[in-house]
């Protein structure tokens, strides 16, 4: 994993259950990943039944697999939530403009 960049979610634009997450790129797998953040954005909240993230440690594939938001986006330079609403992911190694909406 090489995380590159982080969204907050601080809009319903995407739906409710989206509002106040964290999504998180990585360049290599080319996935994007989501945590729940608490009010003031200074805690990560795991859902309890994902017992082996409960250390807040993504230890493997495995784990990592368990925050899955999205796959297939090549190598994630940057993501940017748009004055739309809508989510937009650049993928450098696949020389691609994403945009994600409801």
């Amino acid at each position: 994993m090489a995380l590159t960049d982080i969204e907050f979610m601080n809009t319903t634009k995407l739906g409710e259950k989206y509002y106040n997450k964290l999504l998180i790129g990585d360049y290599n797998q080319g996935n994007i990943y989501i945590v729940l953040l608490d009010n003031k954005r200074e805690n990560i909240f795991l859902d309890k039944s994902k017992k082996n993230l409960l250390d807040k440690v993504v230890d493997d594939d495995d784990e990592a697999n368990l925050l899955l938001f999205g796959t297939g986006f090549g190598g994630i330079s940057d993501i940017e939530r748009g004055p739309d609403g809508s989510l937009y992911v650049l993928s450098f190694k696949e020389g691609k403009f994403y945009m994600i909406f409801k």
